[in-house]
């Protein structure tokens, strides 16, 4: 007979170049129901499993295998009738054998060679020998929850990153966006009024650029001015694995200049199905923590995981996680410099502050699943619920550069300086809950359907309330901004020291500006695909459309309290009773007593609230996007060729305001964009891999830049002058080449990749001035512009590596993964008029960043270290280059350290910013004075969590 070993060896060869799936994850099966000679290896190739099986399979028939199923689940289907089973699992290996019977096969088990030679091909009419085994062979790996970041690199034909739940369960991260910061090229972004981390940036660009999908549908979450997604609030503990993709295929939203955020979350299929329950929980301690936040701060989490009906063909996944934090930031700010005779001399605010942060959140995730022979589809909801308080309090010192002597590098002397205390208590309040479904159906052996929608409603209300300033007497002193902390030491009267002095005077204004912003996204799409799976071969293809339709509104306005003329408050009737008072030591915030300050300003001083007609607008906004790709695999290499045709269309409701007029005012544009696609690899051995893409994205203009209102008027010289939002301005578009060298062995991965983007077209604020015949300025337009842009190239390197046992039996256990990225790029700034200036960065990027996480595991033990570092990054554009603002370099070091008491129970301490760094925006001439200066001090976190 012939060899079922040597009728398999060409197929399982081509295939194990391919990545090595979990066997507990669910993918798509297409086997049709055939002879266990075939039929056995063909469920190798797709599952990308080894299989060892018996001899004597002639005339044994397996069973069809069609839908979404874990590698396990779908071999029992295979099985059904055959007379085999599993009989030993080990590592990569699968070992079948005949099922107890009165009259049992004659198998004998063996194991299976680590690279296993076909032996020649046999005649037809030979008998195989009772006692000889045949060997079925495709890559495969351990159990798995999640895919393996290795397995998903390689099973993808774009260039991905990723982290799945086993790895984010061994580290210190959170939420979402702490856990994507460990990417490869991935920094992150303070959110406002703080300097806590609520944006990825992926590549240097910002979350402008960026877009977000969660379980397939649209996700986001984007205050008032901009489209960057929010994904502070979002717990790691539904996570299934997060997706970076820096190329998106014309499947994919292509608004992703910096790429595309992936967020998958848990399904009841993965783990064989088998019935899980989490529980987690832990409580934060802050060692810096202000006047009243010594609590202790917690996280709760909880995960059921159930299947169910015949077969376990439905499947249910519920999470819940809360949290209350209660935090501080000690800060420091200087509003501008002069520069006068080569020395920068401070003009303007140096103010020292309180960051008071309370927040407290609420997750609940839902899915309900179902699979067949030939689909799989799933519902799901999911509700999010964040409210955080952050009370600013703060010290300034506001000076006049006339009256500052002795100016050195940040130093200098000053008389008649005006001290002042400020609160700016800050509230934003986030609701955002959505319904996700989708369908995958079979139509025969090769393709599929794929249909999904969603519905997602989000309700951001921001909240910035100010205070008027409270005065002290005027006073004497000196300044030194050059160290994190800048540091003001005042000598001025007795008074100073004295509640009482400190006044804030009649006729001025206490203001809660108010900003409620519902959005409302419904998305849906309809796909077909066929032989374009990652085991097809030959010529595939994939066409759909893409819908999205948004409805979004900001309607903002002030409520002002004005104190009569005569009518004062003065600062010892809102100190705060538990705090201190040095007034002659601006270093130390003064705390106001919010609620103290707000009463009284509401009861003496009068009421008006005020709209802001050209701040508010009316969006609706839609994108209808046919795509198309086709592919070709061999065994050697995979090529995709698509195109995506966007077609962005906006209405928009506004007001514009002439000479004190308020009108409505009505705009509408259509942006078409036909996006070419082209990506590949070839393999140039089993376990060395070169890829290549050129694609072309986009990124939609921001919400100020063009959905807001205009306002004309005349200035005291009778010139005409116009700010506002430039409804014409189009989306900014970028060409992006990429190339990677990647290697694959047993244990891990390492790649090397260079990426170059050219961003066209970006929108700037810019003032730009009329003149006439003789020279003089007849009218000012303050509006966004289309020009300029980014040139943006760099480095990626990337590895993972597991189990060094082989360098040492002390190694055994050690998990190593690191990253980096170098950047170098410039961006071309419009500065009014036609005049440009380059900065040879983009904003947020900085100069490079790198990773190192090392996890061990012996016996009961587990532990992790995961360092992060960033080079000099770019923060603001000024057009004085002297005022240009960077952040500094940093390192921050988290480790953590647990214990399992049982199989189902693990203990567990965490450090988090063990290296105490100081973020630190800087600027000046030679960029080394402090602009912002933010300290949080090391967390220790101490928790425990139980799996059943």
């Amino acid at each position: 007979m012939v060899s079922l070993k040597g009728m398999l060896a060409a197929g399982t060869m081509s295939v194990c170049c391919l990545a090595e799936p979990a066997l507990a994850q669910s993918m798509w099966f297409h086997v049709g129901e055939q002879a266990a000679v075939s039929g056995i290896p063909e469920f190798a190739r797709q599952a990308k499993v080894q299989i060892v099986s018996p001899a004597g399979l002639n005339g044994v028939r397996t069973q069809a295998v069609n839908g979404s199923y874990s590698v396990d689940d779908g071999l029992r289907m295979l099985l059904r009738g055959t007379g085999l089973r599993v009989t030993m699992r080990s590592g990569n290996v699968i070992s079948l054998g005949a099922e107890p019977v009165a009259t049992p096969v004659a198998v004998r088990q063996v194991r299976p060679s680590p690279a296993p030679v076909a032996p020649p091909a046999q005649t037809t009419a030979e008998a195989a020998p009772p006692e000889e085994m045949n060997e079925i062979i495709v890559s495969g790996t351990r159990r798995r929850i999640s895919p393996s970041p290795q397995e998903e690199k390689k099973n993808s034909i774009s260039f991905v990153s990723t982290v799945g739940t086993e790895e984010l369960a061994k580290r210190t991260d959170v939420n979402v966006v702490s856990a994507l910061e460990r990417l490869p090229g991935v920094v992150l972004q303070r959110g406002s009024f703080t300097g806590q981390s609520a944006y990825p940036a992926i590549r240097g660009f910002n979350g402008w650029y960026n877009s977000v999908t969660l379980d397939g549908g649209t996700f986001y979450t984007s205050t008032r001015n901009q489209r960057g997604t929010t994904l502070d609030f979002l717990p790691v503990a539904v996570i299934n694995e997060l997706v970076v993709s820096k190329t998106v295929t014309p499947d994919m939203d292509p608004n992703s200049i910096g790429g595309h955020i992936d967020i998958r979350t848990l399904r009841s299929f993965d783990n064989d199905g088998r019935p899980e329950t989490m529980l987690n929980g832990e409580g934060t301690f802050y060692s810096y923590h202000g006047l009243h936040n010594g609590n202790p701060s917690y996280l709760l989490n909880g995960v059921i995981k159930r299947t169910f009906g015949p077969d376990n063909n439905f499947g249910f996944v519920l999470a819940a996680s809360t949290h209350k934090d209660r935090s501080d930031e000690k800060y420091n700010t200087t509003t501008t410099f002069l520069q006068t005779n080569g020395v920068d001399v401070a003009s303007g605010a140096l103010q020292t502050g309180d960051y008071q942060i309370h927040s407290h959140g609420f997750s609940l995730l839902g899915k309900l699943e179902a699979r067949g022979d030939n689909f799989y589809g799933y519902i799901s909801g999911n509700y999010f619920k964040d409210d955080a308080e952050r009370d600013q309090v703060r010290s300034i010192v506001s000076i006049a550069p006339a009256l500052v002597t002795n100016a050195g590098e940040g130093t200098g002397n000053f008389t008649g300086a005006t001290p002042r205390a400020l609160s700016n208590p800050y509230f934003l309040d986030r609701r955002i809950w959505g319904v996700r479904g989708g369908l995958e159906y079979q139509t025969n052996e090769n393709s599929k359907i794929v249909a999904n929608a969603s519905y997602l409603n989000t309700s951001f209300y921001e909240q910035l309330w100010t205070s008027g300033n409270i005065i002290g007497p005027a006073a004497s002193g000196s300044y030194n901004v050059n160290s994190s902390q800048a540091g003001v030491s005042l000598t001025g009267p007795a008074s100073l020291n004295d509640p009482i002095q400190w006044i804030q005077a009649g006729g001025t204004t206490a203001t809660q500006t108010k900003w409620p912003l519902p959005t409302t996204i419904v998305t849906g799409r309809l796909e077909y695909r066929s032989n374009n799976f990652d085991f097809s071969h030959g010529f595939g293809y994939d066409f759909g459309v893409d819908f999205r339709q948004m409805w979004r509104q900001l309607k903002s306005f002030n409520v002002n309290y004005t104190l009569p003329t005569g009518q004062t408050i003065t600062l010892n009737q809102v100190l705060d009773p538990d705090a201190a008072f040095n007034g002659s030591d601006p270093s130390s915030a003064v705390f106001v007593n919010q609620d103290a300050y707000w009463n009284l300003v509401s009861k003496l001083g009068s009421q008006t609230i005020v709209d802001a007609p050209t701040s508010n607008y009316k969006l609706n906004e839609n994108v209808t996007a046919p795509f198309a790709a086709v592919y070709y695999t061999t065994d050697r290499f995979r090529i995709l060729a698509g195109v995506r045709y966007n077609i962005t269309h906006f209405t928009d409701r506004v007001s514009t305001i002439t000479n004190g007029v308020v009108a409505p005012f009505f705009n509408k544009k259509t942006y078409p964009y036909l996006l070419p696609n082209v990506q590949g690899y070839y393999n140039l051995t089993d376990s060395l891999r070169l890829r290549a893409a050129y694609t072309e994205t986009t990124a939609l203009q921001n919400y100020n830049d063009f959905a807001q209102g205009i306002t004309t008027n005349y200035d005291g010289k009778g010139n005409l002058v116009t700010q506002g939002s430039n409804p014409n301005i189009k989306p900014r578009r970028s060409y992006n080449e990429d190339a990677s060298i990647e290697y694959y062995g047993r244990r891990g991965y390492v790649s090397l990749g260079y990426f170059h983007k050219t961003v066209v077209d970006e929108s700037q604020g810019v003032t730009t001035f009329v003149y006439n015949t003789a020279g003089q300025i007849t009218a000012q337009i303050g509006t966004p512009l289309n020009g300029g842009g980014e040139h943006s190239q760099g480095l990626e390197v990337e590895g993972q590596w597991r189990d060094f046992s082989r360098l040492s039996p002390f190694l055994k256990g050690v998990d190593l993964a690191i990253n980096g990225a170098w950047f170098d790029s410039d961006t071309e700034f419009l500065t009014g008029n036609n005049f440009a200036r380059r900065v040879n960065a983009l904003r947020q990027q900085p100069k490079w960043v790198a990773n190192l996480i090392i996890n061990y595991v012996t016996g009961p033990f587990n532990a992790s270290a995961v360092v992060t570092s960033r080079g000099r990054a770019f923060s603001g554009f000024n057009a004085n280059p002297a005022l240009d603002v960077y952040i500094d370099p940093f390192t921050t070091l988290g480790l953590r350290a647990g214990y399992s008491l049982n199989r189902t129970t693990n203990l567990y301490i965490e450090g988090r910013n063990i290296t105490n760094y100081t973020y630190k925006e800087v600027y000046g001439l030679n960029k080394n004075l402090v602009s912002t200066s933010i300290k949080t001090g090391p967390i220790f976190v101490i928790g425990a969590t139980i799996r059943l």
